[in-house]
């Protein structure tokens, strides 16, 4: 398991910890959720365990390429509603991407002016997340056409993966690539 005395020095000292994964879409992000997941319930059994998987797939409106500033911010807002009730109810949440995730996608839209707000509410946001795990295409390549992920198109994806480590470090959070 990764970092496990970190997570425990964390979870000693606020009793909570939120672990995220993130990364352009098509790297294994979910499936290392879950994985996580499952080795945490067996190695931490008295702690619950909360998983937020996928947000972008329950946009009412297009992701990726063809997405609208409704869908970034529909995204963005979602992320971090869903992630303050889920660890309201938990003691470690693991997400499939971070509120960041939808600002390099608004950027790579051209919704610059949106993706400057949800940067700026984003700075107060960061701090909420004691590990981020970084899935790179180089070394996580599993972009599979689906109904959700319609385009694998590799400049769009190399694009997203540039911009996220960009924001990353203009935060100054640390990532851990995997």
């Amino acid at each position: 398991m990764k970092d496990i005395e970190f997570i425990k020095e964390i979870l000693d000292k606020k009793n909570k910890c939120k672990i995220s994964f993130t990364g352009t879409h098509g790297t294994g992000k979910t499936t290392n959720v879950l994985q996580t997941a499952l080795d945490f319930k067996m190695n931490f059994p008295k702690y619950n365990v909360e998983v937020f998987t996928e947000n972008a797939k329950y946009s009412p409106y297009k992701i990726n390429k063809e997405a609208c500033e409704e869908s970034q911010l529909w995204i963005f807002t979602n992320q971090i509603q869903q992630e303050l009730f889920l660890l309201s109810k938990s003691d470690i949440l693991i997400t499939d991407r971070t509120c960041i995730d939808s600002i390099a996608y608004s950027y790579r839209r051209g919704f610059k002016q949106l993706a400057n707000r949800k940067l700026e509410l984003a700075k107060s946001y960061i701090h909420s997340y004691d590990i981020i795990y970084f899935k790179s295409i180089m070394n996580n390549n599993y972009c599979f056409e689906d109904n959700t992920r319609i385009h694998n198109d590799d400049n769009f994806r190399e694009e997203i993966e540039e911009i996220l480590l960009e924001l990353y470090h203009k935060l100054s959070k640390d990532v851990k690539i995997i």
